[in-house]
């Protein structure tokens, strides 16, 4: 089965209601299989927490979040992701 982890930009277009072709692409694909990371769940909440609306936009966060299973990252997958963002952004 595939699966997708859904960054923190993908989390907040749908958060907004702002990208009908993502939302639609995941209805359509099995609910099991798609992720929020504890980094996205950690940077959803601060821009919760500094929005103009913190207590409706946590509640908004929760209920969004509760949508997804969490995909839980160790120390090996922050620094593999390290290397690979490094290895991304060096000019060659």
């Amino acid at each position: 089965m595939t699966t997708y982890l859904l960054d923190t930009d993908i989390a907040i277009e749908l958060l907004r209601g702002r990208n009908v072709h993502v939302a639609e692409q995941l209805a359509s694909r099995n609910r099991h299989a798609v992720f929020l990371s504890t980094v996205t769940v950690a940077e959803l909440m601060f821009g919760a927490l500094r929005s103009r609306k913190p207590q409706e936009s946590i509640g908004l966060w929760r209920q969004f979040c509760s949508a997804f299973y969490l995909a839980k990252l160790d120390q090996d997958a922050g620094e593999r992701s390290g290397a690979i963002r490094a290895d991304l952004e060096n000019p060659r």
